[in-house]
């Protein structure tokens, strides 16, 4: 995978957290329609790509999932860019208690900066 199309990625969860009600923490995604989450033992990963609309949030790590279907290299590799060692770092990092829709931003801010993009403002 490409810096430009990891850069890519990073641009896309972060439209998709503009709002703050896109993101959740503690599962992959919650189902629109249904309080119940959405984690890798039940329902592919690929879903979050292949059928968006069944899904109302995701946590960091589904929102790459939303990207790139089930490519968790890819995730992983979205993982590297922020300064994580893994996705599950980047998972427990997004899933404490007192992390905020506007501190996961900015982390995706500094990262799209730092690789070459344009920062975007909320």
């Amino acid at each position: 995978m490409t810096d430009e199309e990891r850069l890519d990625a990073h641009k896309k969860v972060r439209e998709l957290f503009a709002d703050d009600t896109q993101w959740t923490q503690g599962v992959y995604a919650r189902r629109t329609h249904e309080a119940s989450p959405v984690q890798p033992h039940n329902i592919s990963l690929s879903g979050l790509k292949d059928q968006p609309q069944l899904y109302s949030c995701f946590c960091l790590a589904g929102g790459y999932y939303r990207v790139f279907g089930s490519n968790a290299i890819a995730v992983d590799q979205c993982a590297l860019d922020h300064g994580f060692r893994s996705e599950a770092e980047m998972i427990d990092w997004n899933d404490r208690p007192d992390r905020s829709p506007d501190q996961v931003r900015a982390l995706l801010d500094r990262t799209i900066t730092r690789m070459g993009g344009v920062e975007i403002s909320a």
